[in-house]
């Protein structure tokens, strides 16, 4: 609490050895070379010393006291004794007592401790003398132990230092010197016996006060070291804090920043997690050295119709087909797939995939090569590319149908022209030429095979869309209810023809003569695929085509009136339902059909803006479904 700022670290020598403490002290006053650390030293040794002259007036004070009762048994003139107890000691020790608790007179502490012990050796001289003479006198025994006590109490419990001590103690051997001397006859007594013993308690007192005032010094010289020392490590646990909450911000941010960059990586590994699973196209990571499949998003799994733990970890060769589109087989082109993949790390190829649960289909591959630093992967995206083989399929045949359509068109516009002669002229000559019945009978002949001629050709216009139509609103089941007589003398007993009609069927708007071309070429279809008889079943029905059905035709959602033509007949073959509409195609014996039924029914929907479908499968039967818009003027 004494330490100034200008106070410097100890040297850890100086604790472990005391005599180093001498070297920032004076020889002879023992004063520290620092002025300022002096003054600190003296001002907590003014605090001992005033400490100790206040304990030194209340003893004093009471062992005053406690003699008063006794001053009137001693002597006649104890009363005078009791005087200078009450009005000479008890006011000088009252003055000291009062004078160590005040701060102002601290720094004069020395001088008023000196003067208090100066004045009581006086006034118990002055109250020995009154005892005179008597064992109580100066000289007396109590009167030297008196004042022999009074020399330890200054040497002892003063606290001054070394000079004021000393001088202090031979100016109380003086004043009882000089009482002795002037009032007493016992000089030559007291000298011989007890002037040594005083000189050689001052000495010892003195000596007592020089190595007190030295311990003193060299305690403040500890405490003040120790305080610096407390100080330095206090000021070094104070930077270090300092450093270590500078280091815990700088962690904190640190630890901020790295919490961003998890978040986002974990946000981005979420997003790409995303991507990877709700990808409409199949997506998935093959391993570059085994080539199996380490994971496969929701559309791959969709595709294959299989869970993850059945493919997971199998190898790719397990899901390809024996031969690819280009005649190969899987497992020489897939060899040749990896190695330009590894080459240019991107390949684009077609192939045909297949599954546990799913016969093979052809996909499209984009395999992409990924060099993560850690272990290369592939990642393939598959898009099923069923229906767009479906659909380029349908295109191919619809443009190969068109092409036919317009070359028969033409021929058939061409042909029916010259019919239309040779009829002439037949009829002309059948009415000029006599009455003669072997030529009637040859133009007959002739007739009937420019008849039959130009049906032929009235069936490839029909094909091809060329026919003159007169299209009106009719009801489809009053146009069927009409033809059922002639469609039952046309197919014979042995087939049985039922028709069921659709209630509150819609209206459409078509030319009557083709409902019954359609109608006629398809019952005698059935009728040829049914030479042992059966049934022949003709149902009509509102539709409402939806998307599911919608896919799978080249139609729109709206309202559709369905025809429906079905038999228990022969079937036919998956290969020939891809070519049955396709004109002068048939699977009948060479002069027993044209191919050309089909071909005309299926020209006539595709007039109207319909649609035609056909299921079959041998030995089962067959049903063709006629999809006609209905008329929008009569909703």
């Amino acid at each position: 609490m004494f330490m100034g700022s200008s106070a410097k670290m100890a040297d850890p020598i100086s604790l472990r050895h005391p005599a180093a403490f001498s070297k920032s002290r004076n020889l002879f006053s023992m004063a520290f070379s620092d002025r300022k650390r002096e003054e600190l030293f003296l001002c907590q040794h003014n605090g001992h010393t005033a400490n100790s002259l206040r304990w030194a007036s209340i003893v004093c004070a009471a062992i005053m006291a406690g003699f008063i009762w006794q001053d009137a048994r001693i002597s006649e003139l104890g009363y005078i004794a009791t005087n200078i107890r009450v009005f000479g000691v008890m006011p000088v020790c009252f003055m000291a007592w009062y004078a160590s608790r005040k701060l102002a007179l601290r720094r004069f502490i020395h001088c008023i401790s000196a003067i208090f012990w100066l004045s009581f050796a006086s006034l118990t001289a002055a109250i020995l003398l009154v005892y005179e003479p008597g064992p109580f006198s100066l000289v007396g025994t109590v009167g030297v132990s008196s004042f022999l006590l009074i020399l330890c109490g200054i040497f002892t419990f003063s606290s001054l230092r070394f000079w004021a001590s000393l001088l202090v103690g031979m100016l109380t051997l003086l004043i009882y010197y000089v009482a002795v001397a002037c009032w007493t006859n016992a000089i030559a007594e007291f000298v011989n016996r007890d002037l040594l013993t005083a000189m050689a308690l001052v000495v010892g007192g003195a000596t007592v006060s020089l190595f007190d005032e030295r311990a003193r010094r060299r305690q403040f010289e500890m405490s003040e070291q120790l305080q610096n020392s407390y100080l330095m490590v206090e000021q070094q646990v104070h930077e270090r804090t300092l450093e270590l909450q500078r280091t815990n911000i700088q962690l904190y941010e640190e630890i901020s920043v790295r919490k961003g960059i998890e978040n986002k990586l974990q946000a981005s590994e979420h997003r790409f997690r995303m991507y990877f699973e709700k990808s409409a196209d199949a997506i998935v990571i093959v391993n570059s050295k085994t080539y199996c499949l380490e994971a496969a998003n929701l559309a791959a799994l969709v595709m294959l119709k299989c869970s993850a733990d059945e493919i997971i970890g199998i190898n790719l060769a397990v899901l390809s087909s024996d031969m690819q589109p280009d005649g190969r087989s899987s497992q020489e082109r897939y060899a040749e797939i990896v190695n330009l993949v590894k080459q240019q790390g991107f390949h684009r190829f077609e192939w045909h995939c297949q599954s546990p649960h799913r016969a093979p289909f052809p996909i499209e591959v984009a395999m992409t090569l990924i060099d993560d630093g850690l272990s290369p992967f592939i990642l393939a995206t598959w898009r099923d590319v069923s229906d767009r083989k479906l659909m380029e399929q349908q295109l191919y045949q619809s443009q190969k149908m068109e092409s036919i359509g317009r070359l028969a068109g033409g021929v058939a516009h061409d042909f029916n022209n010259k019919l239309t002669i040779m009829l002439g002229y037949v009829q002309l000559a059948a009415e000029e030429l006599p009455d003669t019945k072997n030529i009637e009978v040859y133009l007959d002949e002739v007739r009937l095979a420019a008849e039959y001629s130009r049906d032929i050709t009235a069936q490839l216009l029909a094909f091809s869309r060329q026919q003159i139509v007169s299209p009106c609103i009719v009801d489809i089941n009053s146009i069927i209810n009409g033809t059922h007589k002639s469609l039952s003398r046309l197919i014979g007993d042995d087939i049985d023809l039922r028709f069921v009609p659709g209630e509150n069927l819609w209206k459409i708007k078509i030319d009557p003569v083709q409902i019954d071309q359609i109608i006629m070429n398809l019952a005698v279809n059935s009728m040829d695929a049914m030479p042992d008889g059966g049934v022949l079943t003709i149902e009509t029905t509102n539709s409402l085509l939806g998307e599911d059905i919608a896919s799978h035709l080249p139609l729109s959602q709206c309202d559709y009136v369905l025809i429906k033509v079905s038999d228990n007949g022969i079937g036919i073959d998956s290969e020939s339902i891809k070519h049955i509409f396709e004109p002068f195609f048939t699977t009948k014996d060479v002069g027993k059909g044209t191919g050309l039924g089909l071909a005309t029914v299926h020209g006539i929907v595709l007039q109207n803006n319909g649609c035609i479908d056909v299921a079959s499968q041998p030995g089962t039967g067959t049903t063709f479904h006629i999809y006609l818009p209905r008329d929008p003027e009569c909703h």
